[in-house]
């Protein structure tokens, strides 16, 4: 399911991806009243095939999803030519010195569930805006 929340002022386009229509809400909330035009998505297959047709600016996915998560579809975006520019940000709970996480391609920021994620949420999005996200996360 793909739901979209018109705000162009600062004319991006960010692709949230998350199966919980709560925590897509809050997150998409958030990226919209710092300006951003939001496409929300509740899988990360319908948010690869619109990101490889429509390009986003950047996406913002949870780690953890059901047939392809969040991580899967970092290295998906890195890997396709169309795709391979695009920020990508993974919001999880993991053990950030797990296997899972170190599967993730370089340049791909992560932002921990818990009482930091706004702060370290607002960190990314500035790295963002300054156009170096790539270059201020080491993956």
């Amino acid at each position: 399911m793909r739901v979209v929340e018109e705000n162009s002022a600062l004319g991006k386009a960010v692709f949230p991806v998350t199966p919980s229509k709560t925590s897509g809400a809050i997150v998409g909330r958030e990226l919209s009243e710092c300006g951003y035009t939001v496409t929300r998505f509740s899988n990360a297959w319908e948010a690869l095939q619109f990101s490889a047709s429509t390009k986003s600016d950047m996406v913002v996915t949870v780690a953890i999803m059901v047939t392809m998560d969040g991580i899967n579809l970092a290295s998906a975006l890195a890997i396709m030519k169309c795709t391979e520019d695009i920020p990508v940000v993974v919001i999880t709970s993991l053990d950030t010195g797990g296997r899972d996480l170190e599967r993730l391609p370089d340049g791909v920021a992560v932002i921990r569930h818990g009482e930091h994620f706004s702060d370290e949420l607002a960190e990314a999005l500035s790295a963002f805006e300054n156009g170096d996200l790539k270059q201020a996360v080491s993956g």
